[in-house]
């Protein structure tokens, strides 16, 4: 800033009179290189990253490259380039260092740019395969996740124990839900552009985001051991165990709780809300999703299981209460803002890989890479050896490979690994980085192929008839299935929802149906109204 006043330490009568300073040279170009500029330095980021998914897509040249490479790959490559360029143009200038990297501060890469991306992964979750699964995707989201984060855990411990001393097993345990964080959204856009099976689409993708909220937990709760110094370790009370074990049940079950309940209150206002007042609805629901985000930040439970729950919730009950039209706009809405949000994050991503010290990090990361993928073949195929004696769609070699293919780690694994405080953050920090590289680039390159040699393609132009797919017409109900159907027909939809309102998963998947049927044939008709006439005269 410039200084209206300029004194001496000693001056006469003369010189103490004040001189104003007059405009100059500089008054043409004011350049200022403070916390403006890096607000308007993230603006542009947000606006570039944004004009590049939509490059990514729409050029021919680029489109070809993502058939090879997933989006969200090009996008950690756009980054790695830009943090190339600000770092040369930096060392370029005299003073230096007016060209930084972009500091987000870890509680708005957690709580701001991570909630919508899980909230409209949430609304994708809502579907036939995904509650005809559930039984799989529950063992292979809470037990696989807890098998792969021990073996992780105790395999770093004993492996780097000769060449980290001081990285006790707390360490480790920590960093190992860390790094067993699959990123759903990954996951989503890889088998997306694949056009994978849509069962083995939603069991992927199922698992995937309810690995997130089982990892969140464990490592909330792990995390508080890891800050204990060595030489206390031994005056830890046997009460304090007792309290982690007992909040990877409270913050799951808690966080569940709030988002259900949260959603059913979005439903009772969305039932009695007017078509004068229909417009608000989408805000109506999204300012809920908020609510029960917040609510169990302030609880300490799992916010992440708290969205899903939510937004499960909401699909179930509160859609139904809307428009078409509304609902249709708060998904597009939640949608557009993840994607958004999910290009920010894995440029963010490219960025800091780029400052990685891989000479200091180079063999922990290997090891880390190795260690997890063996894990996630010998628990997948173990546990599916066990699932397919007790299922009656069996999960054949194939599903077991795309399985295990499908573990891309993402910005889930980032929003959990900057707010680790501990010790060896540096180096959990960077090795986490290289694992999302690596994961995201190799993993999404060999799905297509995978995917199209295995045979695993969705069809075209197939409706499922779920009843017979999941052989609901055989399927008697248990006693909790029994009782939870009395509550959902007896209460619940009485008092939250609209008569016959109730918003089916299977009458979704139609109707989105109807509406791509009905999206191709508006452009088909806008295509035939633009091609010239010819006139005969």
């Amino acid at each position: 800033m410039h200084q209206l006043i300029k004194t001496a330490p000693v001056m006469s009568g003369d010189e103490a009179k004040i001189k104003p300073e007059y405009p100059g040279p500089e008054e043409i170009l004011k350049t200022e290189f403070s916390d403006n500029f890096q607000v308007t330095l993230a603006l542009f980021m947000v606006l570039l990253t944004t004009v590049l998914a939509i490059l990514l897509k729409q050029n021919k040249y680029l489109r070809t490259v993502t058939q090879l490479i997933p989006e969200s790959g090009m996008m950690l490559f756009f980054g790695v380039i830009v943090a190339l360029i600000m770092a040369a143009i930096d060392d370029s200038l005299v003073n230096g260092h007016v060209v930084n990297s972009i500091q987000l501060p870890h509680t708005i890469i957690q709580h701001v740019l991570i909630a919508p991306i899980i909230l409209h992964a949430s609304y994708e979750l809502y579907h036939p395969h995904f509650f005809g699964q559930i039984g799989t995707i529950l063992i292979m989201a809470v037990v696989a996740t807890l098998l792969n984060t021990i073996i992780i855990g105790l395999s770093l411990r004993y492996i780097f124990g000769s060449l980290f001393p001081s990285m006790n097993i707390f360490h480790c345990m920590t960093f190992a839900p860390i790094i067993a964080a699959v990123d759903p959204v990954a996951v989503l856009a890889v088998f997306e552009v694949v056009n994978a099976d849509k069962a083995l689409y939603f069991l992927v993708f199922g698992e995937a985001l309810l690995n997130d909220g089982v990892t969140f937990v464990l490592y909330e709760g792990i995390k508080e051991l890891a800050t204990i110094p060595a030489e206390d370790m031994a005056s830890v009370p046997i009460i304090s165990y007792v309290y982690v074990l007992l909040s990877f049940l409270t913050a799951p079950l808690g966080g569940g709780l709030i988002g259900f309940v949260v959603g059913l209150a979005s439903a009772l206002v969305t039932k009695h809300t007017t078509e004068a007042t229909a417009f608000l609805k989408p805000m109506l629901a999204l300012l809920f999703a908020a609510l029960a985000y917040g609510l169990t930040i302030v609880f300490g439970f799992s916010n992440i299981l708290g969205l899903i729950a939510y937004g499960l919730t909401q699909e179930r009950y509160a859609f139904g209460n809307m428009t078409v039209k509304a609902s249709i706009l708060t998904s597009n809405i939640v949608h557009t803002v993840a994607i958004i949000f999910e290009t920010i994050l894995f440029f963010i991503l490219g960025c800091e890989f780029a400052a990685v010290g891989f000479y200091a990090v180079w063999d922990f990361a290997l090891v880390v890479l190795f260690i997890i993928v063996i894990s996630r073949i010998l628990v997948t195929c173990g546990l599916c050896a066990i699932i397919n004696r007790y299922t009656q769609r069996p999960i054949n070699w194939k599903w077991q490979t795309l399985i295990i293919v499908g573990g891309l780690r993402g910005a889930i694994s980032f929003a959990m690994v900057v707010t680790y405080e501990g010790p060896f953050h540096k180096l959990f920090y960077d090795t986490t980085l290289v694992v999302i590289f690596f994961t995201t680039i190799a993993n999404g390159i060999i799905t297509k192929p995978l995917v199209n040699y295995l045979g695993l393609k969705a069809e075209s132009g197939v409706h499922t008839d779920y009843g017979l797919y999941y052989g609901y017409d055989q399927y008697v109900p248990g006693c909790l299935a029994r009782g939870w159907g009395w509550l959902e027909d007896k209460i619940i939809c009485r008092i939250f929802t609209k008569e016959n309102a109730m918003h089916d998963a299977i009458v979704k998947e139609i109707m989105a149906d109807e509406e791509k049927e009905a999206f191709k044939e508006l452009q088909k008709e806008r295509i035939h109204q633009k091609k010239p006439s010819l006139i005969v005269g």
